[in-house]
């Protein structure tokens, strides 16, 4: 049986996901994809992969998000 919390992030991940493609703004859909990245982490930390919860975060959600950034305010100029 699914938890309310497992359901609650599964739910925020496909909304963040769909609004990471939809939104026209880059720095929102970015945002929209941190939130996707953080919300996934946090499922699997409930799942118990905490190994795999904390890669996800530390890489995903950290670095890719950072890069995705400085890139995208590199390119506008």
């Amino acid at each position: 049986m699914i938890g309310i919390v497992e359901l609650v992030l599964c739910v925020i991940a496909m909304i963040s996901a769909f609004l990471s493609l939809k939104l026209r703004d880059s720095f929102h859909a970015i945002l929209s994809l941190l939130c996707f990245t953080i919300s996934i982490g946090l499922l699997y930390f409930v799942m118990g992969a905490n190994y795999v919860a904390v890669f996800e975060l530390s890489v995903y959600s950290g670095a890719m998000t950072v890069l995705m950034l400085v890139a995208v305010y590199m390119l506008k100029r």
